[in-house]
Protein backbone atom coordinates (compact mmCIF):
# COMPACT_ATOMS: atom_id res chain seq x y z
CA UNK A 1 0.00 0.00 0.00
CA UNK A 2 1.44 3.20 -0.86
CA UNK A 3 1.79 6.14 1.83
CA UNK A 4 -1.20 8.19 0.94
CA UNK A 5 -3.07 5.12 0.67
CA UNK A 6 -2.49 4.57 4.53
CA UNK A 7 -3.26 8.16 5.10
CA UNK A 8 -6.53 7.95 3.04
CA UNK A 9 -7.69 4.90 5.29
CA UNK A 10 -7.28 6.22 8.59
CA UNK A 11 -8.97 9.33 6.95
CA UNK A 12 -11.88 7.28 5.70
CA UNK A 13 -11.95 5.25 9.17
CA UNK A 14 -13.01 8.92 10.68
CA UNK A 15 -9.25 8.68 12.45
CA UNK A 16 -8.91 12.35 12.17
CA UNK A 17 -5.54 12.58 14.12
CA UNK A 18 -3.75 9.42 12.77
CA UNK A 19 -4.37 10.84 9.58
CA UNK A 20 -2.98 13.87 10.31
CA UNK A 21 -0.07 13.35 12.12
CA UNK A 22 1.20 10.33 9.14
CA UNK A 23 0.40 12.91 6.53
CA UNK A 24 2.32 15.51 8.17
CA UNK A 25 5.18 13.04 8.54
CA UNK A 26 5.18 11.82 5.19
CA UNK A 27 5.20 15.66 4.00
CA UNK A 28 8.46 16.09 5.72
CA UNK A 29 9.69 13.06 3.99
CA UNK A 30 8.78 13.02 0.73
CA UNK A 31 9.24 14.78 -2.50
CA UNK A 32 6.98 13.49 -5.21
CA UNK A 33 4.91 16.35 -6.61
CA UNK A 34 1.93 15.13 -7.23
CA UNK A 35 1.73 12.87 -3.23
CA UNK A 36 3.01 15.88 -1.78
CA UNK A 37 -0.41 17.83 -3.39
CA UNK A 38 -2.46 15.06 -2.16
CA UNK A 39 -1.15 14.69 1.38
CA UNK A 40 -1.96 18.75 1.89
CA UNK A 41 -5.33 17.89 0.10
CA UNK A 42 -5.86 15.90 3.31
CA UNK A 43 -4.54 17.73 5.28
CA UNK A 44 -6.49 20.40 4.46
CA UNK A 45 -9.78 18.56 4.52
CA UNK A 46 -9.05 17.42 7.81
CA UNK A 47 -8.12 20.79 9.44
CA UNK A 48 -11.82 22.54 7.96
CA UNK A 49 -13.61 18.83 9.12
CA UNK A 50 -12.32 20.25 12.52
CA UNK A 51 -13.20 23.59 11.72
CA UNK A 52 -9.77 25.07 11.72
CA UNK A 53 -10.13 26.92 8.61
CA UNK A 54 -6.98 29.05 8.87
CA UNK A 55 -5.09 26.09 8.59
CA UNK A 56 -7.28 24.30 6.03
CA UNK A 57 -6.58 27.11 3.99
CA UNK A 58 -2.80 27.53 4.27
CA UNK A 59 -2.63 23.33 3.13
CA UNK A 60 -4.47 24.17 0.03
CA UNK A 61 -2.83 27.35 -0.89
CA UNK A 62 0.62 25.19 -0.13
CA UNK A 63 -1.04 22.58 -2.62
CA UNK A 64 -1.85 25.13 -5.22
CA UNK A 65 1.41 26.78 -5.30
CA UNK A 66 2.79 23.53 -6.58
CA UNK A 67 0.03 22.73 -8.84
CA UNK A 68 -2.41 25.96 -9.49
CA UNK A 69 -4.18 24.32 -11.76
CA UNK A 70 -5.52 21.09 -9.31
CA UNK A 71 -9.43 21.47 -9.72
CA UNK A 72 -10.01 19.23 -6.35
CA UNK A 73 -7.67 22.16 -4.37
CA UNK A 74 -9.45 25.15 -5.92
CA UNK A 75 -12.32 23.63 -5.71
CA UNK A 76 -11.55 22.80 -1.39
CA UNK A 77 -9.93 26.33 -1.56
CA UNK A 78 -13.10 27.89 -2.52
CA UNK A 79 -14.95 26.19 0.16
CA UNK A 80 -13.09 27.18 3.39
CA UNK A 81 -12.93 30.45 2.41
CA UNK A 82 -17.08 30.60 1.86
CA UNK A 83 -17.07 29.07 5.62
CA UNK A 84 -14.12 31.85 6.51
CA UNK A 85 -16.67 34.71 5.70
CA UNK A 86 -19.85 32.96 7.07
Amino acid sequence: MNNINKVLEQFHKGDLESAASLAENLLNENSDTQERINLLNVLGSIHAINKKFEKARENFQAALDIDDGNIDTNYNLAKVLTNMNN
